[in-house]
């Protein structure tokens, strides 16, 4: 990450809201290490990093900063629900917890993006939208070691906008590389039928 006067100003932003989270709340965390694989039942380790946790009487929010060019809401936002499963493994032993609220603080967008609901709303969503995608990946981390690469990739690998904009392996993913071969020959038969077509 460079420093520079436009990273100064984005952490300026995120800590002005911050500051007013923080004041008068029961108790903070910054930078807090949060662990969500004994809940989905998967590698206790499993974890991240919350940038601020903030316990508001009954109300826990999660609070995530975002400097990226691309804006990314709090609404079913999988990695905030992840953080906030840890989040809550940190902070039900101080209070009891009502309401559960994912925030993403984004500088470059002027944009603080929330998300609240009930805990218990919060425990059935993430049970119907994240614990299956927890699921597969423990499975595929197992199956690394059990199944052969090219029936790996095949099993695993399922390149999609989605799946892939953030993902660090995609110039080295060989199902992504696959995908656009195809494409690449299926839009050169398409200028060969057109090329056919003009003559």
């Amino acid at each position: 990450v460079i420093v520079d006067d436009k990273m100064l100003t984005y952490v300026d932003y995120y800590l002005q809201y911050a500051r007013r989270r923080m004041e008068g709340a029961l108790m903070t965390w910054v930078e807090e290490r949060v662990l969500f694989g004994q809940y989905f039942g998967v590698d206790p380790e499993a974890g991240g990093t919350a940038d601020l946790i903030v316990l508001d009487g009954t109300l826990l929010e999660v609070i995530d900063l975002k400097t990226g060019g691309i804006e990314v809401k709090a609404e079913e936002n999988p990695q905030l629900a992840l953080y906030a499963v840890g989040a809550l493994e940190v902070a039900q032993h101080v209070a009891n917890i009502e309401r559960v609220r994912m925030t993403i603080v984004q500088p470059p967008h002027d944009s603080i993006d929330s998300w609240e609901l009930p805990l218990t709303q919060f425990d059935a969503w993430v049970e119907k939208n994240v614990a299956p995608g927890v699921s597969d990946i423990q499975d595929a981390v197992v199956n690394s070691t059990l199944m052969s690469s090219a029936e790996w990739d095949a099993t695993y690998l399922r390149p999609s906008n989605d799946a892939c904009h953030f993902c660090r392996a995609k110039n080295i993913c060989p199902a992504l590389a696959a995908e656009v071969n195809e494409a690449a020959a299926a839009a050169g038969e398409l200028a060969d039928l057109a090329g056919v077509a003009g003559e």
